[in-house]
């Protein structure tokens, strides 16, 4: 197996197989590792996007990192451009 210095575990309950580009209905999240091998490697960052309906029927996106939303966007049922973004700010 080749050695990467960064390396993507990507889940996603959308499909058995993953490819380089894929979509997803549910969710999709990255845990990024870092190093200098299979055998090296250190848990840099995790990122995910998930959708999910609310009781009107409106999608809500968010996006996370490290687990805390950074940016939401609202598509509102029957449109179909997002009508409101929400772009979050962590501090810690």
């Amino acid at each position: 197996m080749r050695q990467y210095p960064i390396w993507n575990n990507t889940t996603s309950n959308a499909y058995k197989n993953s490819d380089k580009s894929h979509g997803a209905n549910d969710y999709t999240k990255t845990d990024v590792l870092i190093g200098t091998s299979s055998r090296n490697s250190h848990s840099f960052v995790s990122h995910e996007t998930r959708v999910f309906t609310d009781d009107d029927g409106n999608k809500i996106f968010e996006f996370l990192l490290d687990g805390n939303v950074v940016k939401s966007a609202f598509l509102k049922k029957g449109e179909k451009e997002v009508s409101h973004t929400v772009n979050w700010r962590i501090i810690k």
